[in-house]
């Protein structure tokens, strides 16, 4: 084959390869389930006798996660009340809260089974926690405002957020395993037990897609509190309450500390097409082929 035809060939194949879909698309719902949090944590001591076990979980499908034993290592499954919790309207985290019937024996080496398989083992220490934890509540509240313009960032939408700020907290046990409630306009419970930080989110215009957006759960206007709550479940009862207001139109600063941009990574996700930067080379590459003359011609 000719130099030119060999050049041709090769430029045609970059250019294919350059534009065929992607396998990994984050806009895409997940087909599977993750387990991202167990308490207590996998090789904890000194739980106390009446803590609760939590396992929380990534992900749209729910079936089975309540299918949860904890017992004595070598022992019988104990006996348990489950709950599944899960953020306002955020369908990708469930919280399964499991509540012994029974306080555990001191001294004790316990695992926690999900699905048959051990996800965590612990050992208790001699007492039960009575006390909740030493926490300030909410510190900050601030809005921005997202604006997506394709389906590369699981819209086009624009979308405002709501990022809630709090401090540092103390506690008689592990403050490790110390979780956040956070409780938003009217006192609704909108993230049970958040282990970092919550961003609310309120779609504006367009649509939602895939995993949606980098928030985790739907909020809007009003007056924001959060609480700590320990292992045992004893929550702080702090009363600091932050207010704000939820507006969809883009500002630059403002009492809210708002601010607004262009942004094409409303969430972390790729497109199922090639980009317009890995499209440029082999399409360069070509039209230079194609404009090299065969032989014999001028």
């Amino acid at each position: 084959m000719p130099a030119a035809g060999r050049l041709k060939l090769v430029a045609l194949v970059v250019l294919l390869l350059a534009t065929r879909p992607t396998q990994a698309n984050a806009c895409e719902a997940p087909t599977t389930i993750h387990l991202r949090d167990v308490l207590p944590a996998d090789g904890a001591i000194g739980v106390p006798t009446n803590a609760q076990v939590r396992l929380d979980y990534d992900g749209f499908q729910t079936t089975g996660l309540q299918d949860v034993e904890v017992r004595p290592v070598g022992g019988a499954a104990l006996a348990t009340t489950t709950a599944l919790l899960g953020n306002a309207g955020y369908p990708l985290r469930h919280l399964v809260v499991v509540h012994l019937q029974a306080p555990l024996a001191s001294q004790t080496q316990y695992e926690v089974r999900a699905g048959g398989s051990v996800v965590s083992t612990f050992r208790t220490g001699d007492r039960a926690d009575t006390t909740p934890p030493s926490f300030a509540g909410i510190t900050s509240i601030t809005t921005s405002v997202i604006d997506c313009s394709s389906s590369a960032c699981c819209g086009p939408n624009r979308i405002v957020y709501i990022h809630l700020g709090w401090g540092s907290i103390s506690d008689d046990f592990n403050v490790a395993m110390v979780r956040y409630n956070v409780y938003g306009p009217g006192g609704a419970l909108v993230v049970p037990m958040a282990s970092g930080s919550a961003v609310g989110y309120q779609l504006c215009s367009g649509e939602l897609t895939g995993t949606g957006p980098n928030g985790n759960f739907q909020g809007g206007s009003g007056g924001y509190r959060v609480h700590a709550v320990d292992l045992a479940g004893n929550e702080d009862a702090n009363d600091v309450t932050r207010e704000v207001m939820v507006s969809c139109a883009p500002q630059t600063d403002g009492v809210n500390g708002d601010n607004s941009s262009s942004s094409a990574g409303g969430c972390a996700c790729t497109s199922t097409r090639g980009s317009p930067q890995a499209l440029a080379l082999p399409m360069l590459l070509l039209l230079v082929c194609l404009r090299i003359p065969r032989r014999g011609q001028r």
